[in-house]
């Protein structure tokens, strides 16, 4: 029981260091002038700096989006 209870802890505190993770990068390259004015209406509903938290993806980390659609 004391083993499991350890497990559940470490893997508490490892989601919330996950939760932290710096998202000024991101929020500069959405907030550059350049990006398509229709990009820029979809970012509400993209919330891309929570989804890639929740992923727990890092800069120098590569993704591949399988069922990517109109793109992300």
């Amino acid at each position: 029981m004391k083993k499991l209870l350890t497990l559940v802890v470490t893997s508490l505190m490892a989601s919330v260091a996950v939760a932290q993770l710096d998202t000024a990068a991101l929020a500069s390259a959405i907030d550059n002038p350049s990006r398509p004015a229709q990009d820029k209406e979809r970012d509400a509903n993209r919330k891309a700096p929570e989804v890639l938290s929740f992923l727990g993806l890092e800069a120098g980390m590569t993704a591949m989006d399988l069922i990517a659609i109109d793109g992300w």
